[in-house]
């Protein structure tokens, strides 16, 4: 097992296992990618501030983990904040999760950074099992404004 950065050539997996993660949290059957999610996957991973990281097992491209980082002004900090976490289905329950956070929780501290947000559905029971396992502990809610 190991995690590296995408590049390029990743798309289309990573956004067939995006795709795995929505269907699983939204019950929607005939879940897509929008139009503008290549463009902006092609921006995405020359930047700095946000990575997705790719979890191999056997050269095989098992899951991801989104990590975008933050400054925390007033704490004279960054932090940082992962959008999408997902193990594909046949990869599950072999503790692939747990070794891909704590390679990031390992990055992370290389960079300084020492606090890491996660949302989470309040539905997804067993997500959030996992997360306090992995020793994440429950502290807001998270409110959502739309702009449309």
């Amino acid at each position: 097992m190991k995690i590296r950065l995408a590049k390029l050539g990743d798309q289309d997996r990573v956004f067939e296992l995006l795709i795995e993660l929505r269907k699983s949290v939204s019950n929607i059957a005939d879940f897509k990618v929008s139009r503008n999610s290549p463009n902006l996957y092609k921006s995405l991973i020359k930047r700095e501030d946000f990575k997705i990281y790719l979890l191999e097992d056997n050269d095989e491209i098992a899951g991801l983990a989104t990590l975008q980082t933050m400054p925390k002004i007033d704490k004279g900090e960054y932090r940082g904040y992962i959008e999408d976490l997902v193990i594909s289905k046949d990869f599950q329950r072999k503790g692939l999760g747990s070794f891909l956070l704590s390679q990031i929780f390992k990055l992370c501290k290389k960079e300084g950074i020492n606090t890491i947000w996660l949302n989470c559905g309040r539905q997804l029971y067993g997500s959030q099992n996992f997360y306090e396992r992995n020793g994440g502990t429950f502290t807001d809610y998270v409110y959502k404004f739309k702009l449309d």
